[in-house]
């Protein structure tokens, strides 16, 4: 997993539009089996970590479980709330380290594109103090890929020649890491090492999408490592990947593949 700094989880307030628009939705297949996977049982309290505005707690809140949202960014969090369909959610404008939320409360946690701005020193212990014994947690986020591989490297050079190797692997390289194979990929690895934890599963869930070229240039934009670069240098970086695109398809467009990595466990049955 790449390495991350703790004051970039607030970084993202300053783009709650454009996350909006261009983050990909949660396939509902995934949803439906993190469900079934925790019990399926009505009511169920789901615990969101990291929430952002709310894409991934919409499609829970649709299978009527009641919703608790933790969002450090108040930004996104006031987002969140503003959603029709998150009227009935708890939500806590708080990090998931210091929240003082209620123990053994909760029959699910899930965490979408966050889990890795959570400190593992305290993200796995507090996780099972939030679950009920049995109770389970649901780790997801999107690896992207740009699906023509020879517009796939014209826009990994373009990164290439500006100095910024390995930025460009997260939406135009191969992905090159399997979790259902690979035992020691994050954060199976640190799950399978965790005492409280059992039963760690993995699924994943391809689709593809159609983006514009402004729509794609947003998504680099909610990504964090694109969100640190320095304004002039990501105009120019974002002015060259258009030209790019445009030189493949005259009205801009590119298919890029979303593929929802998936990887969940229980906590184990016994009295704490």
């Amino acid at each position: 997993m790449e390495q991350v700094r703790p004051e970039w989880r607030l970084a993202f307030g300053d783009v709650v539009d454009e996350y909006e628009a261009a983050r990909p939705d949660y396939p509902g297949e995934l949803v439906k089996d993190v469900l079934t996977y925790a019990g399926g049982r009505p009511a169920m309290a789901v615990l969101d970590v990291g929430a952002g505005t709310g894409k991934a707690s919409r499609v829970f809140a649709e299978h009527g479980v009641t919703l608790t949202c933790l969002e450090p960014d108040r930004r996104m969090a006031d987002r969140l709330s503003e959603h029709p369909a998150l009227r009935e959610a708890r939500v806590h404008g708080s990090d998931f380290e210091t929240w003082p939320g209620p123990a053994g409360a909760f029959d699910l946690l899930v965490s979408a594109q966050a889990w890795h701005w959570v400190d593992p020193a305290v993200g796995w212990r507090r996780a099972d103090e939030m679950l009920r014994p049995g109770g389970a947690v649901a780790l997801f986020w999107h690896l992207f890929k740009v699906l023509d591989p020879d517009l796939r490297a014209d826009l990994v050079a373009a990164h290439r020649v500006r100095g910024m190797t390995g930025l460009d692997a997260r939406v135009m390289e191969e992905w090159v890491r399997v979790p259902s194979v690979d035992r020691s990929v994050w954060p199976a690895d640190q799950l399978r090492e965790r005492p409280e934890f059992t039963d760690v599963d993995y699924r994943a869930y391809t689709v593809q999408h159609t983006f514009t070229t402004p729509r794609f240039l947003q998504l680099l934009t909610t990504l964090s490592a694109y969100r640190m670069l320095e304004v002039p240098a990501r105009d120019d970086l974002y002015d060259e990947l258009s030209r790019v695109i445009h030189k493949y398809d005259a009205s801009g467009c590119l298919q890029l593949s979303a593929s929802t990595q998936l990887t969940m466990a229980r906590t184990r049955l016994q009295t704490r």
